[in-house]
Parts: C-alpha cells; sequence; structure tokens
C-alpha cells in the first residue's frame, strides 16, 4: 500500500518541488515532535518520560550524525536523478533502552530516517522556517508515505520551557480567563489592546481574571514570572 501510494505522489503530485539544500540546514537541530499519519501517532518529545534531548546535526559534505533515546545514528544525504532531497546511507546503533517508552520512540524516529533508505522509500522534502516563538528557525522533514519530523535549532531551558507551558482558557461565556501556571511562578499580569495600551493589571489572585468588561477583539497578555516574562494573544469573543 505504501509503495503505490509512493507512486501516486510521484506521478501525480504537483506540489512538491525538487530542491537543492538549504545551507540553513546545516547545524544541529533538537527534535520537538515525531508524527506518523498513517498510524495516527505521534511523540512529543517534551512528554516523553525520562527526559531525552534527541538531536540530529547536518554537515555541508552532506553526512549526518544524531542521537535517539540511548542510541546514537550516522547517515548520508543527497539527491536522486530529479533533484530531489534522499537519504542515502543510515547506520544506527541497536542497544536497547532502559525504558519502554523510549524504544517505542526511537523505533518511530529511526523508521523514518531509515525507512527512506532501508525501504527505499525514496525521496524527503523539508521546510526551514522561523519558529512561531521567535527564538529561532523550525525543520519540518517529510516523508512520501506523510510521515515527519519537527526539529528547532535552539534547546528550551527548564525555565523557558516553564513559560511556554502556561496556559490560558477562556469559561464558556468568556467572562473569565483562567491562567494555568503549574510552576505558580507568576508576579503580575498586564492586558494590552491591540494600540498597546495597557487595559488591566492583575498583581495577585491569577488564576481565574474577570474579562467581563472587555469588548470583544484581541488582546495580549503580557505575563511577569520569576523565570522570566512571556507575551500570549488571545480572542475574546
Amino acid at each position: 500500500m505504501k509503495r503505490l501510494l509512493l507512486l501516486a505522489i510521484i506521478f501525480c503530485s504537483t506540489s512538491i518541488n525538487a530542491q537543492e539544500f538549504d545551507q540553513h540546514l546545516f547545524q544541529t537541530w533538537y527534535l520537538v515532535q515525531n508524527y506518523e499519519t498513517e498510524g495516527n501517532q505521534e511523540y512529543i518529545v517534551t512528554d516523553i518520560e525520562p527526559e531525552i534531548v534527541p538531536i540530529i546535526t547536518f554537515y555541508d559534505n552532506l553526512t549526518f550524525y544524531g542521537i535517539g533515546a540511548c542510541n546514537g545514528f550516522s547517515g548520508t544525504i543527497g539527491h536522486d536523478n530529479y533533484n530531489y532531497p534522499v537519504v542515502t546511507s543510515f547506520l544506527p546503533s541497536l542497544s536497547v533502552c532502559d525504558d519502554t517508552i523510549h524504544n517505542s520512540f526511537e523505533s518511530m524516529y529511526f523508521d523514518f530516517l531509515g525507512g527512506l533508505f532501508l525501504e527505499n522509500l525514496g525521496f524527503f522534502s523539508y521546510d526551514i522556517t522561523p519558529s512561531a516563538d521567535g527564538l529561532g528557525l523550525e525543520l519540518t522533514m517529510h516523508s512520501p508515505i506523510f510521515n515527519g519530523l519537527i526539529f528547532r535549532n535552539y534547546l528550551l531551558s527548564t525555565s523557558e520551557k516553564q513559560l511556554q507551558d502556561i496556559k490560558l482558557t477562556f469559561n464558556p461565556e468568556h467572562t473569565k480567563l483562567y491562567v494555568n501556571d503549574s510552576s505558580n511562578s507568576i508576579d503580575n499580569i498586564k492586558i494590552y489592546n491591540t494600540y498597546g495600551q495597557s487595559i488591566k493589571s492583575i498583581s495577585n489572585n491569577f488564576n481565574t481574571i474577570d474579562i467581563a468588561t472587555l469588548a470583544t477583539g484581541i488582546y495580549l497578555v503580557k505575563i511577569e514570572t520569576n523565570l522570566g516574562t512571556v507575551t500570549k494573544k488571545i480572542i475574546k469573543k
């Protein structure tokens, strides 16, 4: 089935363009997410316990080296006769990790990279874009069977991760804003309108904020903590 799907993509798709390697590719990337559309599976790396830091480094001589959970790997990339990027070799170590979740993660991670080479599934495509948080670049690699890897070229520190993990939600009526901060680190919250004007400041009772008097629209919520400051956008209905 995968081979038939691949043939359909190769002969019918006009959305995937042959690409020379972007020079931004040649650096170290930290894996954020590993997903498999066909099996509806995914791994968010920060959710895996015990913690792991999977990386891959691409070099301008077209070699790459990396680490999964407990195994390393190396390989090479190149272009096929149609100038599409391909994995031309892939060699992982084969130790069994101590944790089942690590073995499952590595199996899916290595299947993506090794599958392109060992199973002869063909080319891959990739995109390098600014990350949504503005801290660096994001690399997304896609296989012909709609699996993918998402990397960033920076590693969040524990404090930065805690800042990004602060969640904002509404009650059904959009009269209250709930702030979920597992680190309990908030010192102050300010809400700004789209003109940059501070329209509400909260210095205590951060878990629930009364926003009943705010008009519908877009607001920026600046959250000051003892770990740093993060600004999040909300849309009040």
